[in-house]
């Protein structure tokens, strides 16, 4: 049983350690050692996330051998409304949330679709669902099985692993016709794409990179959905609000002194991705992800083994992202 339960320990570790970096920016002037600290914490919703995530893995964490998640709910400012860091903050306080880097698997391919619609393909652009092979390596499907030719929105709907790794070659071929390794070219486009929406992993090259092998933190990518609600404008995750002396004179303020939205990708493009992105919803791999009446977004991710069970999605107000795994990297029994 949890030591701590409803109690949201992960947030405040985060939020004082966001406060400490803000105090050393502040003029030398300032002697003042005591602040109040406005939050954007709503305690609802941490509650909310916090039960979610014990009931899961109550009900369903020894069936498939899952001993773990996090979870981040941000709004479309990147206010971080809620933080779950791990199952029992009293057991461990390592920050799930923050400080792991998983593997994200197919929850990254919308940095790889979003790349290519701004290298010239639509979401009713066709791709061939077929074998291909980057040198000794060949990406396979979930079931080992092709579709043939397919659109991006339906791509992306499936899950299909095939057509990222070849839209990074076609990126790479637009890109530099000539080029002797276009999917080396292409993947780095992805990369850049994926840093423009806020994204500040290491993301190392490797073919893979389009299926989402590499590591991404919770946070990051929770707040990196947001670009796509936001008619393309990244944001920066925050936890503090505001900053007052202990006499209550203002001091900082988000709205006033912190980073402004930052026009990552085209509106267009944001909307045409958020089109495709509901279709994952309502009738690709997330459909239990849809909510009555409240439109949704969103896209999960399974990495090798099932190590990794990712959903990262969002509605009109907030973006979240939820993890399930184990800390050790030991596989679960299929989890989705």
């Amino acid at each position: 049983d949890r030591r701590d339960e409803a109690s949201p320990n992960y947030y405040l570790d985060y939020a004082f350690d966001e406060m400490r970096k803000l105090v050393d920016t502040f003029p030398k002037s300032y002697t003042e050692r005591v602040f109040v600290v406005r939050l954007a914490i709503d305690t609802n919703v941490q509650k909310a996330a916090e039960d979610a995530v014990e009931n899961q893995l109550r009900q369903f964490g020894r069936d498939y051998h899952a001993t773990q998640a996090a979870t981040v709910v941000s709004d479309l400012d990147g206010g971080i409304r809620a933080m779950v860091g791990g199952r029992d903050y009293g057991a461990s306080q390592f920050n799930r949330a923050v400080d792991a880097y998983r593997q994200p698997g197919s929850s990254f391919k919308p940095y790889v679709y979003t790349t290519a619609l701004l290298n010239g393909f639509t979401p009713n652009s066709i791709v061939v669902d077929g074998p291909v092979c980057i040198g000794n390596w060949c990406p396979q499907n979930y079931g080992h099985s092709y579709s043939g030719a397919v659109t991006l929105t339906q791509a992306i709907t499936r899950s299909i692993n095939v057509v990222p790794v070849k839209l990074s070659i076609a990126i790479g071929q637009k890109e530099q016709p000539k080029a002797p390794n276009p999917a080396k070219i292409g993947r780095a486009k992805i990369v850049e794409v994926a840093r423009r929406f806020g994204l500040k992993a290491p993301l190392p090259d490797t073919p893979s990179l389009p299926i989402g092998s590499d590591e991404v933190t919770v946070l990051e990518h929770a707040v990196a959905y947001a670009t796509f609600p936001n008619r393309g404008k990244a944001v920066t995750p925050h936890s503090v609000l505001e900053v007052r002396t202990g006499a209550g004179d203002p001091v900082w303020r988000w709205d006033r002194d912190g980073p402004k939205p930052r026009q990552a990708i085209p509106a267009s493009v944001a909307a045409d991705m958020a089109g495709m992105m509901s279709h994952v919803v309502s009738e690709g791999t997330a459909r239990r992800a849809a909510l009555d009446g409240i439109p949704t977004a969103g896209k999960t991710g399974t990495t090798n083994a099932y190590r990794d069970a990712w959903f990262v999605g969002y509605t009109g107000n907030f973006t979240c992202a939820v993890w399930y795994g184990n800390d050790d990297y030991s596989p679960t029994n299929r989890m989705t």
